[in-house]
């Protein structure tokens, strides 16, 4: 299998749409039972963060498509994470959407698909879950979840130390 190329993958669904039966064996059932996961579990750092790291430039690429134009970096930050220990990866999809993918011409699909294929192939067969995550579909909720950000960035830095 080529990087970031999923497996039995169709086409039959909308951009919008992100569920199983849309993108075949390439996304596994969702996570409906959370006792399935241990009471502590570490998780991976922000893709876009340390994608910016290793070289992307936000004003001119969107993070999410590196899943196809930088699947090796993608790949090799996602097993980073595994390596370090991380009991759960999340897919490079949080600005994987229509509204964010649209200025950069690039298939949300497409993207989604890949971004879960790499998750995927750098947890490989370790006891590491690949979890799909995804951001605010729309520039309304982009900005309402900005505000809440700043609202509890706000409210930690102005707590009382003990």
């Amino acid at each position: 299998m080529e990087v970031g190329t999923p497996e039995n993958a169709n086409g039959s669904c909308s951009d919008a749409e992100f569920s199983p039966s849309c993108y075949g064996s390439a996304v596994s059932q969702p996570l409906s039972d959370l006792s399935t996961l241990p009471a502590q579990l570490v998780l991976d750092g922000g893709c876009g963060t340390f994608l910016i790291a290793r070289g992307l430039d936000v004003r001119a690429e969107s993070t999410a498509a590196w899943n196809l134009s930088h699947q090796q970096e993608v790949l090799a930050l996602h097993q980073s994470f595994v390596d370090a220990g991380a009991g759960a990866i999340q897919t490079n999809t949080f600005a994987a959407n229509s509204f964010a993918l649209a200025p950069h011409k690039v298939d949300v699909r497409e993207c989604n698909l890949a971004a879960v294929a790499l998750a995927k192939q750098a947890v490989g067969e370790r006891d590491v879950r690949s979890l799909a995550i995804s951001g605010p579909p729309d520039k309304f909720r982009l900005r309402r979840a900005m505000a809440i950000s700043l609202i509890w960035k706000t409210a930690l830095q102005s707590r009382p130390h003990s």
